[in-house]
């Protein structure tokens, strides 16, 4: 099964955050920031932090928009799934029943582009934190994605390869 919580609708652009301190989260890493990933880790933060959050999908998602709209930006976090899903339920970002947990965290700069972002590489980290700090996920179910020239480099490929 694969969850994807992404910034924004195809259509719009991400918001890079210069300085994530408004968002209140334990020691983030780096100044800048998503967004989007900031208020995510705000709701699971603020719901306890622990591997089930009481929530819905549908309230997480709200609660990010209005942390979002409070600040000013005007993103609207989007949800897919790769399975039928009832948002409804309890908001999970790992099943209750997973035999194997695995994550993904891809953070794409843009580095010498017009579209260049800031902090999707301390977004991966702080979300990495998150996901072995409080869900106790193992660093080597963890692969990180990033074009920082330290990661392997996010490409089709590689995004694909990382799947499987």
């Amino acid at each position: 099964e694969i969850t994807l919580i992404s910034g924004c609708r195809d259509s719009h652009y991400s918001s890079d955050v210069s300085n994530i301190s408004e968002f209140e989260l334990p020691n983030p890493a780096g100044r800048a920031g998503g967004a989007c990933t900031s208020a995510l880790l705000k709701v699971l933060h603020d719901a306890g932090g622990g591997a089930a959050p009481p929530t819905s999908s549908v309230d997480a998602l709200c609660s990010m928009r209005e942390h979002l709209r409070t600040l000013g930006f005007d993103q609207v976090p989007q949800l897919s799934s790769s399975r039928p899903a009832d948002l409804r339920g309890e908001f999970r970002l790992v099943p209750q029943d997973a035999t194997r947990r695995r994550a993904l965290l891809i953070g794409i700069n843009y580095g010498g582009t017009p579209s260049q972002l800031r902090g999707c590489h301390h977004d991966v980290g702080n979300v990495a934190r998150y996901l072995t700090g409080v869900l106790g996920f193992a660093e080597e179910d963890i692969e990180i994605l990033a074009d920082d020239g330290i990661h392997t480099a996010p490409t089709r490929d590689n995004i694909l390869r990382a799947y499987r």
